[in-house]
Order: structure tokens, then sequence, then C-alpha cells
């Protein structure tokens, strides 16, 4: 019953920035410079991505840009960044009786109210209603999780912000849906 659902998500992945290092010390090691995790933040940027999963299919890798004037990703950048350019192909090459099953799953963040909204209404994509709040079962989150992983075991962290694009692309590629 799961195979016609397209589970999709973003993440944000930070440029030089390797995950949470756990320090493990003593009481009277409090303040010893040998057991403290200096942290430099300057210059450090986000890179917000989007990206869906399935039975037997894999959308591409989005990077998604906020609109010119605005804080984030609102509900119009995300209609034509990921609906119109990604998930309305993929819902074309879909035969009637797969149209009829299909379900794109998205959380309940603000970004896939309005425009979004509206355009899956109009193209009739079912989605599911997630109270507030409840358990987040998406298996996208899975895929984030490796990916935040992998970059820690990198040799050096991107700094650059296309640097950090190509790691997760390559990373990327690596996901299979069959996995």
């Amino acid at each position: 019953q799961w195979k016609p659902v397209a589970w999709s998500d973003e993440a944000t992945f930070e440029t030089g920035k390797r995950g949470k290092i756990y320090v493990t010390r003593r009481p009277e090691e409090k303040n010893c410079r040998e057991c403290i995790q200096f942290v430099y933040r300057s210059g450090r940027v986000s890179v917000m991505v989007w990206a869906a999963i399935g039975w037997d299919w894999k959308s591409e890798l989005v990077f998604l840009e906020r609109k010119e004037g605005k804080r984030g990703i609102c509900s119009t950048a995300y209609k034509e960044q990921v609906l119109d350019t990604v998930i309305r192909p993929h819902y074309a090459s879909l035969s009637p009786e797969q149209k009829e099953k299909f379900i794109f799953m998205e959380d309940g963040a603000k970004v896939y109210k309005g425009a979004a909204r509206l355009w899956r209404l109009n193209y009739g994509i079912k989605g599911f209603d997630w109270p507030p709040s409840s358990l987040d079962l998406n298996p996208i989150k899975k895929v984030w999780r490796w990916i935040k992983h992998e970059i820690t075991k990198l040799e050096s962290v991107p700094t650059l912000k296309e640097d950090m694009k190509e790691v997760l692309r390559e990373l990327w590629k690596e996901v299979k849906p069959e996995d």
C-alpha cells in the first residue's frame, strides 16, 4: 500500500559545520583546553535542499532559493522550484491507474500551504493531512540523516556554498530507491 507514495522533505546543510561533537571528560577536567571543542562560525552559509523518494523512484535534488525580498522559502518559490519542475513531470509520466493511487507526502510546514496547496488541488494530487506535533515517519528523514553523517566523515567539510552543493549532489547520487 506504500508503493504509490512519494515521500518528500527539505533539509538544510551548513557550510563549515561538521555536526555535533561530543566530548567526554571527568569533572576535574571542566576547563581543560584539551577537552574543549572550539567552534568558528563566521562565514557559514546554509544550503537548503528538497527531494522526494518513492517505491521505485527518486527525484532530482533541488537546491531551494528564496525569492527576492523574502526571508525564507515561500509557497510560490516552492511551487516554482519543486512542484512545477519536479512533481508535475513525474505525475504526468504516471499511467491513469497510477495517478489515481498517487499520494504526495509533505509535512505540515507553512511553505506547503497557499500557492502550493492550490497547485496540488488544481492537479488533483492527493496528500496526507498530518496533525500538528505528530510523529514524523517520513523515510526521507533517514536519507537526510545519512547524508549529514557522511559529511561529518569528510576529511574537510566544505566551506563554500558551491562546494557543499557538489558534495550533496555526489551523496544524492548514492541514494538508491530500493534502499
